[in-house]
């Protein structure tokens, strides 16, 4: 028997335009695995997104109006909308993940964190390359506190959607100066035009409803997390 089912597979490239594919991947997948949950009463816990917020206020709270500014986060706003459906029928829980951190997402190439996308750079001895001024911010979550969210989610107290956050929004410049301090650098960014139209300014995750319904809360700092992260070598 099957008790719960973690699912995690989506495209998770936020710069893809083809809605179509987005929706047949995204949503088509989520509804199989939906399917499935249902025929065996299974436990459903899912990847949402800080994606459907947009540009909306922070910090962000998971009743505020969503605003999915490209076809990634529509994709998991319709998700969530589904996932309300059946939240009568089975226990199902989707996690609105922010920014999220860690070993192995190498292989996720462009679409990885901004966090390795930087580190790569200066690794290479180059700048690191950000938008004009690097004052945007994102509320950046550990990997492994985002593993731990994710298993408390299967004895979560209620249905419905949870941000999976830190609650605390770092700059892209105040990332690049973590690293230096962290790789015994110190390089200096290079800034250039955001060609983006949808781009968010600032991500961060109201935490109380993670606090509440999983028991939840962050124990890497952004500081501790790069430490943790560079020191893996992965």
């Amino acid at each position: 028997n099957i008790n719960v089912i973690f699912h995690q597979a989506a495209i998770t490239d936020t710069t893809v335009s083809d809605e179509k594919k987005m929706m047949e991947v995204n949503v088509g997948g989520f509804k199989r695995v939906l399917d499935f949950a249902l025929k065996e009463r299974a436990t459903l816990v899912y990847a949402s997104s800080a994606g459907v917020y947009g540009s909306g206020s922070c910090p962000m709270k998971e009743d505020q109006k969503p605003s999915p500014q490209n076809a990634y986060a529509r994709s998991k706003l319709l998700m969530d909308e589904i996932a309300i459906k059946y939240r009568d029928k089975i226990k199902i829980v989707g996690l609105r993940y922010f920014n999220v951190y860690g070993p192995r997402e190498g292989y996720k190439k462009k679409a990885a964190s901004m966090i390795y996308q930087l580190a790569c750079q200066m690794k290479a001895n180059k700048n690191p390359r950000i938008f004009k001024y690097g004052e945007q911010s994102r509320d950046f979550i550990y990997v492994k506190d985002v593993v731990d969210a994710t298993i408390r989610a299967m004895k979560a107290k209620e249905n419905g959607v949870v941000n999976v956050g830190t609650g605390v929004a770092t700059t892209f410049n105040r990332v690049i100066k973590i690293l230096n301090e962290v790789l015994g650098t110190s390089y200096e960014p290079e800034y250039f035009d955001n060609p983006y139209s949808f781009y968010q300014d600032e991500t961060r995750a109201d935490i109380k409803r993670a606090e509440e319904l999983l028991g939840f809360k962050a124990r890497y700092s952004i500081e501790e997390g790069i430490k943790d992260y560079l020191s893996s070598n992965q």
